[in-house]
């Protein structure tokens, strides 16, 4: 057995059989938080979420932890993405009665642990206490609940025929689009809104909130027919913002009307 297949057993041993969920702030004063950004080519995960049987960034992580401090650690992540989500900084945190001293040299070791698709970067020691608005109270900081915006960018080439190294970090869209009418449809989702209509159910979500922000949504023309939209906002319904992607797109594109997409959005 190779020392990748090794690895790739223990990673999936931990995501069959790690089910709990992040330990909560509980005997705090008995461990010390680390926060840092994750790095990761998504396209071989199932998401950042620890799955059953598939890999996952957060299992991965924790595996790699574990390994490291010589005790299970759980890793709580900013956010869930969806699979074959790529990541440039997405936040996490981690505690450890470890009092790490030498992060750099942590960090370094990690990274060599981890595969060639993850990464970690700026491994800090969070000593700062936080005021979180929604649950009106002060804690230490976390990486869920401190969060006040999240940025999500969706990548497009439009064209009739796309470089092939850019298959797994760009959708391709070979329709004609129009990029000011793309803006012009891309503004109508900004402001605070119920977004269960661009939202695919998952269990049973009957009470969950489906009222969302998106501060700001950005078109950029990056150029060589390559566009991006940035999704400015404070939480994402499960494929929310893939579906909106979806969305502008058709408009954009002329397949559908603004009419249409006004009727889907009074529909939520």
């Amino acid at each position: 057995m190779t020392g990748q297949e090794r690895f790739q057993d223990s990673l999936n041993a931990a995501n069959m059989g790690n089910n709990a969920t992040a330990s909560d702030d509980s005997d705090l004063d008995k461990t010390f938080r680390y926060r840092c950004n994750v790095m990761y080519d998504g396209t071989n995960y199932n998401g950042f979420q620890l799955q059953h049987y598939q890999p996952s960034i957060q299992g991965l992580l924790e595996t790699v932890l574990s390994r490291k401090l010589q005790r299970r650690t759980r890793v709580v992540g900013a956010g869930r993405t969806d699979s074959g989500v790529h990541s440039r900084g997405q936040v996490v945190h981690f505690d450890s009665s470890e009092n790490i001293t030498d992060l750099q040299k942590f960090q370094h070791g990690m990274n060599l642990m981890l595969p060639l698709d993850v990464k970690i970067c700026g491994l800090e020691h969070v000593q700062d206490l936080d005021f979180v608005p929604h649950l009106n109270e002060t804690r230490k900081w976390h990486a869920i609940y401190s969060a006040r915006k999240k940025l999500y960018s969706y990548r497009i080439f439009i064209g009739k025929v796309q470089d092939p190294i850019t298959r797994h970090s760009r959708h391709h869209e070979y329709r004609n689009v129009d990029l000011d009418l793309l803006r012009e449809v891309a503004a109508m989702f900004e402001g605070t809104h119920d977004f269960s209509a661009f939202s695919n159910t998952r269990g049973d979500n009957s009470t969950m909130d489906t009222v969302r922000t998106i501060y700001r949504v950005g078109v950029v023309f990056e150029g060589e027919g390559n566009v991006r939209l940035d999704f400015e906002l404070d939480g994402a319904l499960y494929k929310m913002v893939r579906n909106i992607v979806g969305t502008i797109l058709a408009v954009g594109g002329t397949e559908e009307t603004f009419q249409w997409l006004l009727l889907l959005m009074d529909s939520a």
